[in-house]
């Protein structure tokens, strides 16, 4: 297991040094609708080291949820490449890890349904 103190996610290639935790290179996803394709990223490089800490920041509209929905395997980018811990989203199949909630509320430890 790395240690997120020295910033080593202990994925080591094969030169011995550690690869990022998230390295997106040239990721592209455009979205078809009825008028016309819409371009919601585009060229996006990004690499996160173990133990960064990492804000998206920017207007509505941008692409941050886009780019997070193809970091956790929502949506597939139409160019380019996103390696989570050095795998494919084909090759991290599914996992907890990679687990999304849509209802934080009723998600989270010790949430407690209203429904009686």
């Amino acid at each position: 297991m790395g240690d997120r103190a020295s910033g080593t996610s202990g994925a080591a290639t094969a030169a011995g040094q550690t690869r990022p935790v998230i390295d997106i290179r040239g990721l592209s996803l455009t979205f078809q609708t009825d008028d016309k394709p819409v371009v919601a990223l585009d060229g996006i490089d990004l690499k996160i080291e173990a133990g960064d800490f990492v804000s998206l920041i920017g207007p509505s509209g941008c692409g941050k949820t886009t780019l997070l929905r193809v970091i956790a395997d929502l949506e597939r980018p139409t160019g380019g490449t996103a390696l989570i811990d050095g795998m494919s989203p084909e090759g991290r199949g599914s996992s907890a890890s990679t687990a999304m909630c849509s209802r934080p509320r009723r998600c989270s430890p010790g949430a407690r349904s209203s429904a009686t």
